[in-house]
């Protein structure tokens, strides 16, 4: 291992203070506390958060979250945009936000999916769809048209090999999931035969959508190539719930969208029944990973899957994190974030999966569990996470959640072997260069 210059320790001392002292120790991640950013967006609580970068510009960080109010029963909508490394420089302003819409009654907000210097946030406001898309800093709300009059409850977007966006919605009137793209503004329905499904305000859990990145040594072939080389297209994995009761992921070839067929269906056990909204119930998935309410009340199950052709079958549970909140809120959120390393390209470095739940901070390399520590432990609430990619190797994870109240947002970065990051064959800095991965970015 190759220690640092003097002048590459000077810089990273500005950008770490106290922890380039500790930065050798793999328990080094309880001190990134000292650098968490606390920021109020308008001073109500803070719903839901979602994170984000667009491909022309990963050091630009899209920060979108769903507030109280201003008055009863209302959501506000507001946006952060700032330079990673500025979120993190003590001796600068903390970033600001604007607000994009007030007053308004928005829920379940999903991405950012990013393409080209686009990013997207759906979101579901009074029952119906819509966009907070950004275009390179400019900021527009769409209402997204769907040729019926149905209630929809919740939305998430990805975005494929081929740069479409994609969303997956919950029709609670017609009690069916709808996989759609926008064309236009409108969101133009690709299938919706997946099994009578219980939509989030029905008691279900809310469904989410990822593009597979997976290496094909993992078993399933990353944008377009198999393990032998040969074209299988791109595949997109969601997790969501039968009306009965059970939890499945299914994987399916969005290569050609109008062909769309699901398959490889993995049975990921049942939740219990509740036929009412509480909580809200979420999920996550990344990579070969499917995170969500358990078959056990008030806690998450993670479980990952293997997937080959049409087999899928799924791994064992492991146990998460309570569901049931904590100090600040009575729900708690969950985020699920895949990264890869840098060296030789993407796809054939080592993955990692990193999930954040109510407690934990878990990252899964190569089958190996490490935890670090979770800064908004124990508050319950929101969460949100992208994966800090270096231009050599992964090594950390910025999250967003609660502060000290249920009107902060806390960004921190939670490492993992970060010193290896750090002071590897290089020693570079990781705040340099195109670092910052979130999502399927």
């Amino acid at each position: 291992m190759k220690a640092p210059s003097a002048t590459i320790a000077r810089g990273l001392l500005a950008l770490f203070s106290v922890f380039l002292l500790t930065a050798f120790s793999r328990d080094a991640s309880a001190q990134f506390g000292s650098f968490s950013r606390i920021t109020s967006p308008n001073g109500r609580p803070v719903l839901e958060i979602r994170m984000g970068t667009m491909p022309a510009n990963r050091n630009l960080v899209f920060t979108a979250v769903i507030t109280a109010g201003p008055i009863s029963g209302s959501t506000s909508l507001m946006l952060q945009q700032a330079l990673a490394r500025d979120i993190f420089n003590a001796s600068g302003p903390a970033p600001g936000w604007t607000v994009v819409r007030s007053s308004l009654t928005a829920f379940s907000l999903g991405g950012g999916c990013g393409r080209n210097n686009l990013i997207d946030f759906p979101y579901i406001n009074n029952n119906r769809p819509e966009i907070l898309r950004i275009t390179g800093t400019t900021q527009q709300v769409i209402t997204l048209g769907i040729v019926n009059s149905d209630q929809y409850d919740s939305i998430d977007c990805t975005v494929n090999g081929n740069g479409q966006v994609l969303y997956l919605l919950t029709n609670r009137t017609r009690q069916t999931l709808e996989l759609r793209r926008e064309q236009g503004g409108l969101l133009q329905l690709i299938r919706d035969d997946f099994g009578t499904v219980r939509s989030p305000f029905q008691g279900g859990m809310r469904p989410s959508i990822r593009f597979v990145r997976a290496r094909p040594q993992l078993g399933i072939a990353q944008s377009g190539q198999s393990a032998k080389g040969g074209d299988l297209g791109n595949f997109v994995m969601f997790f969501y719930q039968r009306l009965a009761g059970p939890l499945l992921v299914s994987r399916g070839d969005i290569a050609d969208p109008d062909a769309f067929v699901p398959f490889a269906i993995c049975d990921m056990g049942s939740r219990p029944n509740m036929t009412t909204f509480g909580n809200v119930n979420e999920s996550a998935v990344a990579g070969q990973a499917a995170v969500g309410d358990s078959t056990n009340a008030n806690r998450f199950d993670l479980r990952f899957y293997s997937a080959n052709g049409s087999t899928c079958t799924p791994g064992p549970v492991i146990p998460m994190s309570s569901r049931s909140g904590g100090t600040l809120y009575t729900f708690a959120g969950i985020a699920a974030v895949e990264s890869e390393s840098g060296i030789g390209g993407p796809g054939t470095g080592v993955a990692a999966t990193t999930i954040v739940d109510t407690n934990t901070v878990a990252t899964f390399e190569n089958g190996v569990r490490s935890d670090a520590t979770n800064p908004m432990a124990g508050s319950g609430g929101p969460k949100a996470a992208c994966s800090i990619q270096g231009s050599e190797t992964d090594g950390a994870t910025l999250i967003a959640g609660p502060g000290a109240t249920n009107t902060q947002l806390q960004q921190s970065v939670v490492p993992f072997n970060l010193s290896e990051l750090l002071f590897s064959s290089s020693g570079e800095d990781i705040w340099s260069g195109d670092f910052v991965r979130c999502d399927e970015q």
